[in-house]
């Protein structure tokens, strides 16, 4: 195997083996063009064309008229992939070698990212996780794999990945046998060098076929990893502890094992999440249901799940014995299901489902983060989205914001599958989780189609946004999201017309009632607040996603930027401003923000120091949800009307309170009034809770019989004969 003798005089060798490529050649040539422009590195392409009889090599001839760059090894007859490697690294003059297949399988852009990975190590090869063939050759893979690390006592998630980029010096020590590039990570580290995996994007083949099959690489693939298990069984094992040699100070040796190097980055993938997992469960269902419920907001999902446990109403949930219609029933089910095993609706039960939720959407933006740059940012991200206020806070509270946060966060990692890494039947799963998101906060819901339709118009154009027609998608959103309006629609129409669709849906959210320096400031700190601590970070980690993304590599910084603006934009111009309207920022958010600064350059001690300030935002998190457990208990008070309304059996009304609040901790039903005079119209005897104000101005003859309080503010029960 060559070593480094002829002295490098560029940066980068790109070696191609190809056998009947004749039709991706152009394609691919394109690509690497566009992306050796992008990485501004002096480089060579090295085309070996191992015995093609489909003019491949004339292709390739070509191509060197037109870019000096380019160079051709042709051999005289097939000699296999192997041998088609050893020759290029041979001819290699690169610091940096690079290889990959010549099929278009695999994507050029991942170059620049693993050459990024190399920092630290001495190889980066790549972990095709998700393979664009049949499943008869992914299984086969992943046997083989298995097989593999068993036999040699390696973990190599797919030793068989042609895209590799290593240090010239790893070249050399290399055994050339057939079937060496099968077992490249392994023969790396039985020679002492650090290699790291990376997960890379695979392609469906576009045109030829596969040169290889299950038959004609089993049975040879065993023989050779037989050879490899012979090879480190046998290896000399030797540890020099002095040398008497003519020199300053003793030279100390020792051989090189595979286990010397430090492990591939994705090896370590389960204790990182395991650690990240039990995190998140400790931060986020800490003290989950110890509050009480402060609004009607509050008190509205509940009181709904209550219905459901006791009546049945699952298809329109009632409070107060009126279907309520405002938003549709998925969150109250999921409070329902939650309170099904003790058969009542605690406070507990319901913040439930919201605490899972936040779990959910935690570990969905590690996942996007490992997809789209790696698994340290992934992880990273996880961290951050588990410690923004709006995650900590909301994870507590039984209101529908964290259902529909996480499956806008779910519809928008299947839309990464099927824009980035070309898997369309995920579209599919992008329809079915924002008809989950309409289902848990309505048209709101459908957020991930807009980010869906911008990202495409950024990306393609105007013919951007036919890439997201799905027949299956379409069929499963429509019958998610059809069914609610038309049972609601039934129940009550004219209501359901003027009161939620009207005056709730479209003036509250999509109304502009006029323009006032409060929208442009509002939105702002809401947003401060929302992903605080992190949004002191914020402004850096976007101002940096929007350098990276208008260069070719900046393609999965693109989706979180172009995420996170559509998301801000649609509620920031909204009617309604509300601190939890704006919870779907903190995904995209936080993976910018880890991105960014995982990419920075910091020294040991400024580590150091970020990860003491993450501890203390952790500790300070939990400080505060004590405190304000003790500030809600300390503000509420309704043990007098609790006792007051226990025996009694009139009808209880509520005008100028929160009826909800009272009608979930006094278990019976609150009549909501717009005015004070409905209540006197209202014959025989009968209770009301209003606020002190309208208490103050009510008739003598009706009886203060008791004094409640909700957030320190003071609520009467009156009562007339």
């Amino acid at each position: 195997m060559p070593g480094p003798e002829p002295q490098p005089a560029l940066n980068l060798s790109i070696v191609v083996p190809v056998l009947d490529e004749a039709d991706n050649l152009p394609v691919l040539w394109r690509e690497l063009e566009m992306v050796l422009a992008s990485l501004r590195r002096s480089a060579e392409v090295i085309f070996v064309d191992d015995g093609s009889t489909d003019g491949s090599a004339e292709v390739i001839k070509g191509l060197i008229k037109a870019d000096p760059r380019i160079r051709l090894l042709r051999f005289k007859a097939n000699a296999g992939l192997t041998a088609a490697f050893y020759a290029g690294f041979k001819a290699a003059r690169g610091e940096i070698v690079v290889t990959m297949d010549s099929d278009l399988q695999n994507d050029p852009r991942e170059i620049g990212p693993m050459l990024m990975q190399l920092e630290g190590v001495d190889a980066v090869v790549g972990w095709r996780q998700n393979r664009a063939d049949r499943w008869s050759k992914r299984l086969s893979s992943r046997v083989a794999n298995a097989l593999r690390n068993w036999v040699t006592g390696d973990v190599v998630n797919d030793s068989a990945c042609s895209l590799r980029v290593m240090r010239r010096k790893c070249l050399a020590g290399l055994p050339p046998f057939k079937g060496m590039h099968r077992f490249m990570p392994t023969l790396l580290r039985m020679n002492g060098h650090r290699v790291a995996e990376m997960i890379v994007g695979h392609r469906p083949r576009r045109f030829g076929r596969s040169k290889f099959g299950i038959r004609n690489r089993a049975l040879v693939a065993f023989e050779d990893l037989l050879a490899v298990r012979w090879m480190l069984t046998h290896r000399l094992r030797y540890s020099v502890i002095e040398n008497a040699a003519d020199g300053p100070e003793p030279v100390a040796d020792r051989t090189p094992s595979p286990r010397a190097a430090e492990a591939p980055a994705t090896t370590s993938f389960a204790l990182p999440t395991a650690a990240l997992l039990v995190l998140t469960i400790a931060f986020l269902f800490f003290d989950l249901g110890a509050g009480v419920f402060l609004s009607n907001d509050e008190a509205r999902f509940p009181l709904m799940a209550r219905d459901v446990l006791a009546k049945g109403n699952w298809l329109l949930p009632e409070v107060g014995g009126t279907p309520m219609l405002n938003k549709p029933p998925l969150h109250a089910w999921l409070i329902a299901m939650a309170s099904i095993p003790g058969g009542v609706v605690t406070p507990r039960t319901a913040a439930l489902p919201s605490a899972i939720g936040g779990l959910g959407v935690v570990l969905a933006t590690a996942w996007l983060g490992a997809r789209l740059f790696g698994g340290r940012i992934g992880w990273t991200a996880g961290f951050i989205t588990a410690t923004t206020v709006g995650i900590f806070s909301l994870a507590r509270s039984p209101v529908p914001d964290m259902t529909l946060t996480l499956a806008i966060t779910a519809a928008v990692g299947a839309f990464a599958l099927a824009e980035l890494e070309q898997r369309r039947g995920a579209l599919t799963a992008f329809y079915a989780f924002t008809g989950l998101a309409f289902l848990a906060k309505g048209p709101a819901g459908l957020i991930p189609l807009a980010v869906g339709l911008v990202y495409e118009l950024v990306e393609h154009g105007r013919r951007g946004p036919r890439r997201l027609l799905s027949a299956p998608g379409l069929v499963v959103l429509g019958l998610l999201i059809v069914p609610w309006p038309i049972l609601a629609f039934e129940a009550r129409g004219d209501h359901f017309v003027r009161d939620v669709l009207v005056s709730d849906m479209q003036w509250q959210y999509f109304g502009l009632r006029g323009w006032h320096w409060g929208r442009l400031i509002e939105p702002i700190n809401q947003v401060l607040v929302v992903l605080s601590p992190w949004s002191l970070l914020a402004p850096f980690a976007v101002w940096a996603a929007v350098r990276e993304s208008n260069s070719h590599e900046g393609r999965p910084t693109r989706l979180p930027l172009v995420w996170a603006a559509t998301v801000f934009l649609l509620i920031a111009t909204s009617e309604r401003q509300r601190l939890r309207y704006y919870l779907p920022l903190c995904p995209p958010v936080a993976l910018l923000v880890a991105a960014w600064y995982c990419r920075l350059q910091l020294r040991r001690r400024a580590t150091i120091i970020a990860g003491l300030c993450a501890a203390l935002v952790v500790v300070v998190f939990g400080i505060g949800q004590r405190y304000e457990v003790v500030r809600r208990d300390r503000l509420t008070d309704l043990r007098a009307v609790k006792q007051e309304m226990s025996t009694a059996a009139e009808p209880l009304f509520a005008t100028d309170s929160p009826d909800l609040v009272f009608g979930y901790y006094l278990n019976r039903s609150v009549i909501p009034l717009e005015y004070f005079r409905q209540f006197e119209d209202t014959p025989g005897p009968a209770y009301l809770i209003t606020s002190e104000q309208v208490a103050k101005s009510a008739p003598s003859s009706l009886n203060r019989v008791a004094v409640a309080r909700v957030n320190g503010r003071p609520f009467v029960l009156l009562r007339k004969s």
